[in-house]
């Protein structure tokens, strides 16, 4: 008796299921009928709606896939899901033929088209659910939900519809859902896409590129020098000819620790823009708190860009004795001068190619805001809109990560400040140099005192979102940074000097080493207790992390430049660092770094649905990209990097002809 009083209730809920079409749509046809009988006059949005529900009961096949096409209210939202997209080719399909070439089977499923034109559209809801995970390190994601409307049915008009479905939806069990409304889209480019300013400056741009290559390349008997950095054959020589060995000056294996950085951080964003852009998944939200938290050196990576910038700042300055002789006995105002031409020098190397990336990221958001069908949750094209001369001033670092236009460019702001500041004590240090030594170990421990005192009475815990929350002040900070930046200084110093370096000077024997080794096992096994956690020991942990990771760096620099006093393995991994494959990618590597967040996030948003965070999935991905910011890092480092870099150096030279003249 039990069984068949189960058997029947079972039969019961599929039979309810089965006569209620449970999608979005099938309630705004409900809502047409409601406006019907209250004897209202009706829209014609309102009249093909219940065109449509006639259609769907009597079977006919248009309708069924117009509703077949579109989304529920709710599905899988609780951790993180909420993507009701429906089926875009379905809905398209209501209004053409398809597969005509294909098969001759089923022609009322495939050649039965709607008597009107019916439109896809994706409707995005708040939730408002207290079964909704919501992460503090972002916005609580809203549901996307795929609608197939009629065309008739124009914006206002259609929200004005889901707000009195949606207020009838509230409260509906078991989720206690409330859904809110917040706007609806065609997702597809209008015509006015062609009218965006940032879309005619960079035709413009290109167009003037590609006319002065033209003429650079066809005409290289053109006595001019500024066309003549535009020659494509040469820069292509340059891009990818290297100099024989002896010939270049170069500390070949920054080449090597360029790349790998890059790629390590490649990696990491691949996960990272995937979470912060159109997935919300429980699984990647774990993949990328994993990385950040047990594989923190893939993030630390960006560490070693600083040590390399400081190395060379400190290096290339102390080699040039020259350039030291003439500081020394030049006047303050000469020296004023050629500080201030070594900053525009280097500002000029950085900025343009900034600019340039910037520029395609802000028409990249804005074709996809109006493109896609997911939910853009940092409109790139309005931030740089409204906080573009931040990134020209190299200033972005100095506000709140999401206020930042390219928020990714934070650390050519950093090293950019930090390269200033160096210079300029070098300039001090050829006349007073016992009191520039002093600076450097000051910075290094007011660094690591503020670093520690900050995330201890921040109370910052090893939890992604804590960590992401502190990110304003820790991770863009030049404050922070500076430590990595500042030991690269000190072994670039030491090397010069041909002293012992900062680390063998901190512990010169077996013991103090020995000392080291057990500090950090024990305090790697204090953080594995979970309940043990501090602000205090995570703040040590973090400082010990960057020391160590640049530490090794710069280790590693040293020991090429003297090869020969290394150990087995040191010397393998310089002469990997040093290879050909190595120093060609390097050509690249600044395009590659601006230009792998642009290529992602428009590769994600580009997708008709949420791909699966699985592992092979995701390493596809990894490959995928790598190939094709490489073609658009080449292109870029032609067309632009290297006849900029070209012309500045024609302005830098003109400028020290003049300056020895005068």
């Amino acid at each position: 008796m039990k069984f068949l009083l189960v058997l029947t209730i079972l039969l019961g809920i599929a039979h309810s299921k089965a006569n209620v079409y449970n999608t979005l749509l099938h309630k705004l046809t409900q809502q047409a009928h409601n406006a019907s009988t209250s004897g209202s006059s009706l829209s014609v949005c309102e009249q093909q709606l219940l065109a449509l529900d006639e259609a769907y009961q009597q079977q006919q096949t248009w309708a069924l896939k117009a509703l077949d096409a579109s989304g529920q209210l709710h599905e899988s939202f609780m951790l993180g899901g909420g993507f009701s997209l429906g089926h875009r080719p379905t809905c398209e399909a209501v209004n053409k033929h398809v597969l005509v070439d294909f098969t001759r089977r089923q022609p009322e499923l495939l050649r039965q088209l709607a008597p009107f034109a019916f439109d896809y559209r994706v409707a995005y809801v708040h939730a408002n659910s207290p079964w909704q995970l919501s992460l503090t390190l972002k916005e609580t994601p809203m549901l996307h939900i795929g609608l197939c409307v009629p065309h008739s049915c124009e914006q206002p008009q259609l929200e004005r519809m889901l707000e009195q479905v949606l207020d009838m939806e509230a409260g509906a069990k078991p989720f206690n859902i409330q859904p809110q409304l917040a706007y609806t889209k065609q997702p597809e480019l209008r015509p006015d896409f062609a009218e965006y300013k940032p879309l005619r400056l960079l035709i413009w741009l290109l167009v003037t590129v590609a006319l002065l290559t033209l003429l650079a390349t066809s005409f290289p008997a053109l006595n001019n020098r500024v066309v003549s950095c535009f020659n494509l054959a040469q820069n292509w020589q340059r891009l990818w000819n290297l100099p024989a060995a002896g010939d270049s000056q170069d500390v070949s294996i920054l080449n090597g620790l360029r790349v790998c950085s890059a790629f390590a951080l490649l990696v990491l964003h691949v996960s990272w823009f995937k979470l912060f852009s159109v997935d919300n998944g429980l699984s990647l939200a774990e993949q990328v708190g994993a990385i950040s938290l047990r594989y923190t050196f893939i993030p630390g990576m960006i560490e070693v860009f600083f040590v390399i910038s400081g190395f060379l700042t400190v290096y290339n300055f102390l080699r040039d004795e020259k350039l030291q002789h003439k500081i020394a006995t030049d006047t303050f105002i000469g020296n004023m001068r050629r500080y201030k031409h070594q900053m525009m020098h280097r500002y000029f190397r950085l900025m343009p190619l900034q600019m340039i990336v910037i520029l395609l990221a802000t028409i990249s958001y804005a074709y996809q805001g109006q493109a896609s069908i997911f939910h853009i949750v940092e409109p790139l094209d309005e931030l740089c809109e409204e906080h573009w001369m931040r990134n020209v001033l190299f200033i972005q670092n100095f506000y709140p990560i999401k206020q930042m236009c390219g928020n990714w460019t934070w650390s050519m702001a950093c090293d950019l400040q930090m390269y200033f500041v160096a210079t300029l004590l070098l300039y001090i240090y050829t006349r007073h140099p016992k009191f520039v030594l002093r600076i450097p170990k000051l910075l290094l421990y007011l660094n690591v005192i503020y670093t520690v005192v900050m995330m201890t009475y921040m109370g910052v815990t090893p939890k992604f979102d804590v960590m992401y929350a502190a990110g304003d002040t820790f991770y863009v900070s030049p404050l922070v940074r500076m430590i990595s930046y500042i030991i690269g200084c000190m072994y670039a110093l030491a090397h010069v000097r041909g002293e012992r370096t900062p680390f063998e000077a901190m512990f010169p024997n077996r013991l103090a080493k020995f000392g080291l080794a057990i500090f950090m096992l024990w305090l790697a096994l204090y953080n594995q207790q979970q309940d043990l956690h501090s602000a205090f020991f995570l703040s040590i942990t973090m400082v010990v992390l960057r020391g160590l990771i640049a530490t090794f760096t710069a280790h590693l620099i040293v020991s090429s430049l003297k090869l020969q006093e290394s150990g087995m393995l040191t010397r393998w991994m310089v002469r990997l660092l040093q290879s050909r494959p190595m120093q060609l990618s390097n050509r690249v590597i600044f395009a590659f770094y601006l230009m792998n967040p642009v290529v992602i996030l428009h590769a994600y948003y580009s997708l008709s649905s949420v791909v699966p965070s699985d592992t092979s999935i995701m390493l596809s991905f990894l490959v995928s990209n790598t190939f094709l910011v490489f073609v658009f890092s080449t292109v870029l480092t032609l067309l632009f990097e290297l006849p900029i870099s070209r012309l500045s150096n024609l302005v830098r030279i003109t400028y020290n002809a003049k300056f020895a003249s005068d």
